[in-house]
């Protein structure tokens, strides 16, 4: 049974990892999963001081992701209504791509939605094509080394619980 419960366990933090492509917030899955892991081994090998790390982990990757799209809008010239628009349309065409692709259209959603949203916040502010796409470029550039800095951390804390618990 011990067994089962550990491949359950990591089939769980695989699929955690996965779910940051479809901008969901893997790295609190993956914290989540083993805060009950080690509860229900009586934080034998998964400790409270790990619980901690792991938690401040997915907090520093969630945050890097956010910061990483607005400090993109922002480096290419958006303004706080460019950068709320970049947010939002990311938010909205992710909701409305999730049922395309598998789910992927989740993940290609709120990269387009990024985009858009700069890109909008751009025309609606300067009123010049050009500079409106730097912006929205600028917005989903950020996003892309947002998710890609947020997989790397979840990556690293499955590493290390795997480390701990083999």
């Amino acid at each position: 049974m011990h067994l089962l419960s550990l491949i359950l366990f990591f089939i769980i933090l695989i699929l955690s990892l996965f779910s940051i492509a479809f901008g969901l917030p893997g790295t609190f899955f993956i914290f989540i999963d083993a805060l009950i892991y080690g509860w229900l081994t009586h934080f034998s090998k998964i400790t409270a001081t790990m619980l901690i790390i792991l938690f401040i982990l997915a907090i520093i990757s969630e945050g890097l992701d956010f910061v990483s799209a607005l400090y993109g809008a922002k480096r290419f010239g958006s303004s706080k209504r460019g950068i709320w628009l970049s947010l939002i349309g990311g938010f909205v065409c992710s909701i409305i791509m999730a049922p395309f692709f598998f789910g992927i259209g989740a993940l290609i959603g709120g990269f387009i939605g990024v985009f858009l949203g700069g890109l909008l916040g751009g025309l609606w502010e300067t009123k010049k094509l050009n500079k409106a796409y730097n912006i929205g470029l600028g917005a989903f550039l950020g996003r892309v080394i947002g998710s890609t800095l947020k997989v790397f951390i979840g990556f690293a804390m499955i590493i290390w619980i795997a480390m701990k618990l083999i």
